[in-house]
């Protein structure tokens, strides 16, 4: 019986890929931990609202080109290197333009970002020639790298005597340069096996529908972290940065887990059992182990907090306990949200990208509205918004899977 239930769940895919992600989610709640302890409070959020603008461009920069990637299996190509590096470029100027005239970002520190920007946009394009072609592992460690790139950062800033977030920036910029090198040069080394059979037009219509999906995630992601220095303070944004690298990060883990694994394997299934298995397969696994994240993170962030950080960082426990309350929550829109791109229709990845963005301007609305009761209003204002998608996102996902057709 035990072999029969349990070993299955153990050989998921998305825990799988999930044991890759916490590897860097270690490296990085690591990494934030000895950086809030080396660098001053006010460069340490500074640095996070850095990180948090870089990480938006992961789904803007590309224009949905990742999942059109992993829906019809696009090739790598000169043509759409050059759209990459068209839009990804334009992207990430822009937003460290936002960066200096929004939110005060220093020009010096705004150069760093573009570049991590770009870097980050392209890299994610590559890695997902490597996701659509099963190489999950490889895709995966591409997101990765600048996890432990961070760790780095330690000494670096021990080393020049500095405290501040520049060195830092470079530092990462360099990393995802590197990467989005190296995911282009091995997409490139690939099979070819491209089969669309859309025009460019209609591509272009579905690429536009999966990066507002994308985007509109990766703000709702984020949105804290831009919210918090304009409501509270760069100190509070600081706090919260510290507290969500460790009882966070778990469930920012399993959520890019199940997107990566459950994308790639939905699309593969020939027949509705097979998907059906598919979700029942995985969902156990990773909601059970989103269960035992969120007892750990009860049980041993007070700890981590108090003697890790020596209570430099003071949080109240209703803020862990939103933490931990939304980031189930965030597990449920994960699921979902690998259901709707890789099993509805156009129309169907329309009203979930239209559904995304009411759930950011409604996020938006309660991370305003809760900062008059501090960072745990805000949080909570925030989880709102990830409910109201993770219901919508259920909703299209049912009937996505009643009215499933195999690719051909």
């Amino acid at each position: 019986m035990f072999r029969a239930q349990v070993l299955p769940l153990l050989r998921s895919p998305a825990l799988g890929a999930t044991v890759l992600l916490i590897c860097g989610g270690i490296g990085s709640a690591a990494a934030s931990l000895l950086l809030a302890r080396v660098m001053e409070r006010a460069e340490f959020g500074a640095l996070t609202l850095v990180l948090a603008l870089t990480q938006l461009t992961l789904s803007l920069g590309p224009l949905g080109l990742e999942t059109l990637i992993n829906r019809h299996r696009l090739d790598a190509d000169p043509l759409l290197l050059a759209r990459a590096v068209a839009t990804s470029s334009a992207v990430a100027a822009a937003l460290a333009a936002a960066a200096v005239h929004f939110y005060g970002v220093g020009v010096a520190l705004s150069v760093p970002l573009a570049v991590a920007a770009a870097g980050a946009s392209l890299s994610r394009i590559g890695g997902a020639f490597l996701q659509s072609r099963g190489r999950l592992k490889a895709s995966l460690m591409l997101l990765q790298v600048h996890n432990y790139v961070l760790l780095g950062a330690v000494p670096l800033l021990l080393l020049l005597g500095r405290d501040d977030a520049l060195p830092v920036a470079v530092l990462v910029a360099a990393a995802y340069v590197a990467t989005s090198i190296f995911g282009w040069a091995a997409a490139t080394r690939l099979p070819r096996r491209s089969s669309v059979g859309l025009s460019a037009r209609a591509l272009l219509k579905e690429g536009l529908a999966a990066a507002g999906v994308g985007l509109a995630a990766q703000v709702l992601w984020q949105l804290e972290r831009l919210v918090i220095p304009r409501t509270l303070s760069v100190e509070d944004l600081a706090t919260f940065a510290v507290l969500a690298s460790v009882a966070g990060a778990p469930f920012r883990m399993l959520q890019t887990g199940i997107v990566y694994t459950l994308l790639p394997g939905l699309r593969a299934c020939k027949e509705k059992t097979a998907v059906k298995r598919l979700l029942y397969r995985e969902g156990a696994a990773v909601f059970a182990a989103a269960s035992a994240a969120a007892l750990l993170v009860l049980l041993l962030t007070p700890w981590i907090m108090t003697h890790v950080l020596t209570s430099r960082y003071y949080f109240p426990r209703s803020l862990l306990g939103a933490v931990v309350g939304v980031g189930l929550v965030k597990v449920w829109n994960g699921f979902v949200a690998a259901i709707v791109p890789a099993l509805g229709t156009a129309r169907h990845l329309a009203l979930f990208n239209t559904a995304s963005w009411f759930a950011v301007c409604l996020g938006v609305a309660g991370a305003f509205a809760g900062s008059r009761f501090g960072l745990t209003g805000v949080v909570c204002g925030v989880g709102a918004s990830w409910l109201a998608l993770a219901a919508v996102g259920t909703a299209l996902s049912l009937k996505a899977v009643r009215g499933f057709r195999p690719l051909l």
